[in-house]
């Protein structure tokens, strides 16, 4: 029932008149109302004239969120979630805590926007990246590692008018990785466990699967193990022997196959890692390098770490093996940033965007390595 009919209601049968009341508002929304009516009321009688006027009314200015929300865009960052999507959750959550008397309706204010946090999180990406430079400034790089790939990446493509558009691209991105600091079985642990279930294979499909199953139990699993134990520097070349000693016992078309791969990653192979092993081997016969080694000009290179040494300390290397600095020859560390350059690529547009959202997500770890309980998130308060 409207107002003006509740004031033209005719008696009631017992004779007395209805009487029409307003709901019970809050205080809030009756001051709202309030002002709604008088700013119309100022536009009636004044027209271009009321804003004049409506400056000076003693009106609370609208009170704004200005409350800094770093972690809240750190955590969309690492968990990839989009600015839009974490703010609606965090705006829920803060209806939630209202709703359920924990806050005041009054500080609704505090909810958040999505221009407000993709602000926050490129702050937070930019402090990630000036306090790396802080800690790592004047710090001597002993050795690097690194590896690339393609990926889909985010760019801005300018169309034939010069307007730019986001698309998706194909872009080669190379890691790099500082050694020492500080591999994957996914493929092959999904062969085998298919293997061992019913999988309908029959024909030639059943006969690969099963060379691509005793290809991993007999070649890739042995090797990745034995990499694990044995994975200082001087271990390399043997494992390069270990790999081509149990490629003989693979099909002829095995072989085939995966020779090219073993060759061109047989990095380990190069005579300055042949020497690198022998001499840090515990056989004073592997030592002496004069029977195992062809010295003539061309064929041997010298190992990086030796260049430095006297002939002294040469020499001394026939009585004492040579202790080779502790650097990993497998490349794990490289494999986790390869993925996270990954993520990046399709996360935001540019190299530098790229490099300060990598940051961010490492910052974020630091503070809180998982998060699989509320106890994970309580130990970072």
């Amino acid at each position: 029932m409207f107002l003006g009919q509740a004031e033209d209601h005719q008696d009631s049968e017992d004779g007395t008149e209805e009487s029409f009341t307003l709901p019970l508002r809050g205080k809030r929304q009756e001051q709202q109302e309030a002002a709604i009516l008088v700013d119309r009321l100022l536009r009636e009688r004044l027209g271009s004239l009321a804003p004049l006027v409506m400056q000076y009314l003693d009106r609370p200015a609208a009170r704004r969120n200005t409350m800094p929300v770093r972690n809240l865009a750190l955590a969309s960052i690492r968990f990839d979630v989009l600015p839009t999507a974490a703010a609606a959750l965090a705006s829920g959550f803060l209806q939630d805590l209202i709703a359920d008397g924990h806050l005041s309706p009054d500080i609704s204010y505090l909810v958040c926007d999505p221009n407000k946090l993709r602000r926050a999180r490129q702050d937070a990406m930019a402090s990630a990246r000036d306090l790396d430079q802080g800690k790592h400034q004047g710090t001597k790089i002993v050795g690097l590692s690194y590896d690339g790939r393609k990926d889909k990446t985010r760019a801005m493509v300018p169309d034939s008018y010069g307007k730019l558009h986001p698309r998706l691209i194909r872009e080669e991105h190379v890691s790099v990785t500082e050694e020492p600091s500080g591999r994957w079985l996914t493929t092959a642990q999904s062969l085998v466990y298919m293997w061992t279930r019913k999988h309908g294979l029959t024909g030639k499909e059943l006969n690969t699967l099963e060379i691509l199953v005793k290809y991993c139990l007999q070649v890739y699993f042995k090797l990745y193990y034995d990499i694990r134990v044995h994975h200082r520097l001087e271990d390399g070349p043997k494992h390069i022997l270990t790999q081509l000693r149990v490629m003989r016992s693979q099909p002829k078309k095995v072989q085939t196959a995966v020779t090219f791969y073993v060759r061109t990653g047989a990095l380990f192979a190069h005579s300055e890692c042949v020497l690198l092993s022998l001499m840090a081997s515990q056989s004073e016969d592997d030592r002496s390098l004069q029977t195992l080694i062809s010295w003539q000009p061309g064929q041997v290179h010298e190992p990086a770490f030796t260049c430095s040494l006297s002939g002294d300390q040469i020499q001394e290397i026939l009585v004492k093996p040579y202790e080779v600095p502790e650097f990993s020859i497998h490349t794990q560390n490289t494999e986790r940033v390869m993925k996270q350059v990954t993520e990046a690529a399709a996360a935001v547009v540019g190299q530098q965007a790229r490099d300060w959202f990598i940051r961010a997500r490492a910052h974020h770890r630091e503070t809180m390595p998982c998060f699989r309980s509320k106890k994970d998130m309580m130990d970072t308060f």
